[in-house]
């Protein structure tokens, strides 16, 4: 009886041990397979999924989860898009997510944007009030809720985007449609310049 429960033992500590070795070997694979596909997206994308170009977001370094999630909306249709719909449609899931894995361990790179320093800080004040619980740290950090990462995004980018997500184009969590609504349209392109201004990484 004591050989069996010692067997058991030993069979749980090893599938234990194993789970985590599993995984991160999957990651690697989607990685690799993500690196073969990406190459075609860094065209508008930039190398490595750093973006020059204003209306090009920049993906490398961004949220896994974020970037699987989006590119299955456009090839879904349920992110409205002029080109990533067609795109993303000659994808499987499974592409689309080894994507996302391989962009998302890239560094998020962030040079210096023109923005406007009264907005700036007309935002700073803003995201404090509203936005803070979710875009932690200025949206460098996402640690605690799945939110994109926003300081150092292109200004131009977010803007399309705010104006698709005011219009009814895009499907938002509860919570921000709610802080959308206490705040203006002025606010909302302050906030935006703030972002837009961050530089450098987390302390």
């Amino acid at each position: 009886m004591y050989r069996c429960w010692g067997l058991i033992a030993c069979i749980s500590l090893a599938l234990a041990a194993a789970g985590p070795a599993a995984a991160q070997k999957n990651k690697a694979k989607a990685v690799e397979l993500g690196e073969m596909l990406a190459q075609p997206c860094m065209a508008c994308h930039g190398t490595r999924g750093a973006s020059t170009e204003q209306a090009m977001p920049t993906i490398g370094g961004q949220i896994e989860s974020y970037l699987a999630g989006s590119m299955k909306a456009y090839r879904d249709g349920t992110r409205p898009s002029t080109v990533m719909e067609r795109i993303a449609k000659a994808y499987s899931s499974r592409e689309l997510e080894a994507l996302a894995a391989y962009f998302a361990v890239q560094p998020f790179v962030r040079p210096p944007q023109a923005t406007d320093p009264d907005k700036v800080a007309r935002g700073e004040a803003i995201h404090m009030r509203k936005c803070n619980r979710c875009h932690l740290h200025n949206g460098r950090d996402t640690s605690v809720a799945e939110s994109p990462l926003l300081a150092g995004q292109k200004l131009e980018y977010m803007q399309r985007n705010m104006v698709e997500i005011l219009a009814g184009r895009r499907n938002i969590e509860i919570r921000m449609k709610g802080a959308l609504l206490e705040i203006t349209p002025e606010d909302i392109e302050a906030t935006l310049h703030f972002y837009a201004a961050q530089q450098g990484e987390l302390p």
